[in-house]
């Protein structure tokens, strides 16, 4: 594991390498809340599928938390493209690794 992360921090072509033995995915998402309560974060989530995005619940094991997230990129500019007409139609964004 610590050689994995020394790769990744030395080297950054060895970090699809370091993210493979880890099992990081390598992806962006874009969040759109962080609930509490799950009711709240479900109704978020079918509001964002009403307005035709994406929309998935994850939920937080440490604490219990329910984050909406929308979409899955392989690449940042992708995300950002995504991100604009969430934005655009008024919900809040945050661009997560």
């Amino acid at each position: 594991l610590e050689q994995c992360l020394r790769l990744a921090a030395a080297a950054p072509r060895h970090a699809q390498e370091a993210r493979e033995a880890l099992k990081i995915p390598g992806h962006f998402t874009v969040q759109v809340g962080v609930f509490e309560a799950r009711e709240r974060a479900e109704q978020l989530m079918a509001q964002l599928q009403a307005d035709g995005f994406p929309a998935q619940l994850e939920e937080d094991g440490a604490e219990p938390r329910f984050r909406v997230t929308s979409g899955r990129f392989a690449r940042r500019p992708e995300v950002i493209t995504h991100a604009d007409p969430l934005q655009a139609r008024g919900y809040p964004v945050w661009i997560k690794p």
